[in-house]
């Protein structure tokens, strides 16, 4: 849904994923989800995925939201800083991947469907807020 390059040249993938990605009862991820996530790291992004019931438990807390993306974003990107070289090579590439979504470039604001103000990458491959 929302893609952006820190400036250390990863390229991120943040998708909302909604209940028809989900099975029930267990909320696993239904295969065309699976599916996607893997071509897009294929492609060289880092995929961070934003379950909707984990999206509805903070959605009227104020604050909690923007700390919420941000963790996951860390998060996805010490994953990536923990794999091996060959996977990295996966991961970082000198030009943008295949654009499935809006383009962020490192040095804007990302902005989610409601216009909410996220963050701004910093040089230490973070999203600051």
């Amino acid at each position: 849904d929302i893609t952006a390059r820190t400036p250390d040249g990863v390229w991120l993938a943040v998708e909302a994923d909604g209940p028809t990605h989900f099975r029930r009862p267990d909320r696993g991820l239904m295969g065309p989800t699976q599916y996607r996530n893997r071509a897009l790291a294929v492609r060289g992004y880092v995929v961070i995925s934003v379950p909707y019931y984990e999206w509805d438990d903070i959605q009227h807390i104020d604050g909690l939201k923007q700390q919420y993306i941000k963790n996951k974003i860390n998060a996805a990107l010490h994953q990536a800083a923990a794999k091996g070289p060959e996977q990295q090579q996966l991961q970082l590439h000198e030009g943008p991947p295949q654009q499935h979504g809006r383009q962020v470039s490192s040095d804007s604001h990302i902005t989610i469907a409601n216009n909410t103000n996220v963050g701004r990458f910093s040089s230490s491959s973070s999203c600051s807020i």
